[in-house]
């Protein structure tokens, strides 16, 4: 059984062929940390940090922790196997720059937000906006492919049904039928 999150990123990767940026309109901002894999999340960048220090990731004891576990209010906790030293200590002094460049809130918890919404809300009403851009001709700037709110929806289902020949009477059930053998 497939859960939501699998027809999440079925219909993602669908609006994604539409040409509506959708996957990669979600961006994590940190707060206290808590929720967020240090070496495993791209919250620092385009990349993730295992990626962009493969030797401190290696010489790292626990990788499974969260920014909260490695950040404190003096700078990075750093646990490793054994010292580092050489290119490994100059990716450390690397990493301790780019940290140091961020701010955190800690007083609030991480979360999500949708770059496409000015509030950052995702809804479903903007991203339905941005697929009618993409794939419906613009007929006028007036014209406007939302519903009207002054015909009940099932009037509007009913002529849409009937459009696409979609209404179950005898004529077309029996249409049906003819094509299908």
């Amino acid at each position: 059984m497939q859960g939501v999150w699998h027809n999440i990123v079925i219909a993602g990767k669908a609006i994604e062929n539409l040409q509506v940026q959708f996957n990669n309109s979600f961006i994590k901002k940190i707060g206290d940390g808590g929720s967020t894999s240090f070496w495993h999340e791209h919250w620092l960048g385009e990349n993730k940090l295992s990626t962009l220090f493969p030797r401190l990731f290696r010489l790292e004891q626990s990788s499974n922790v969260s920014i909260k576990d490695r950040l404190t209010e003096d700078g990075m906790v750093w646990q490793c196997r054994r010292t580092s030293t050489g290119r490994a200590a100059g990716d450390l002094v690397e990493l301790n720059r780019l940290l140091s460049e961020c701010n955190f809130d800690r007083s609030c918890k991480d979360a999500w937000r949708w770059s496409i919404s000015t509030d950052g809300v995702f809804k479903v009403k903007i991203l339905a906006s941005k697929i009618d851009q993409q794939i419906l001709p613009s007929i006028s700037p007036q014209q406007s492919t939302l519903r009207n709110t002054l015909v009940p929806k099932k009037v509007e289902i009913f002529v849409w049904r009937a459009l696409l020949r979609r209404l179950p009477v005898r004529f077309e059930l029996d249409r049906r039928d003819s094509i299908d053998l």
